[in-house]
């Protein structure tokens, strides 16, 4: 049964896909399909984000939770530079304020 095809140059078309893969949330598979001079070929690949980084995880955990506030707070109260979150050299409600903002918004 001859099937005729769709667009030019008898080419139905490049299909391609992407997703994360479940076991540890930085591995992403990518599947597709290429024209080659005798048909179609198969590309399979995956890729990692090694490093995802989220400003308001401040106990590394990967998890935006309660315990990053009181870390947080903690690092505040010492005046550790690294928790003047709007880098002004002052320790003020606006430091607060920008770090609970970026906590809600999340990573």
């Amino acid at each position: 049964t001859h099937v005729a095809n769709a667009g030019g140059g008898g080419r139905w078309g490049d299909y391609y896909d992407i997703c994360m893969d479940p076991t540890d949330d930085r591995t992403y598979w990518v599947v597709g399909e290429y024209p080659t001079r005798n048909g179609w070929s198969n590309w399979i690949a995956s890729f990692v984000i090694s490093d995802v980084s989220c400003p308001v995880d401040l106990n590394g955990d990967t998890l935006i939770d309660f315990f990053d506030i009181l870390a947080f707070l903690v690092g505040f109260e010492d005046q550790n530079p690294n928790y003047d979150w709007d880098h002004d050299g002052e320790f003020t409600i606006f430091d607060v304020i920008l770090f609970l903002g970026e906590f809600e918004a999340g990573c």
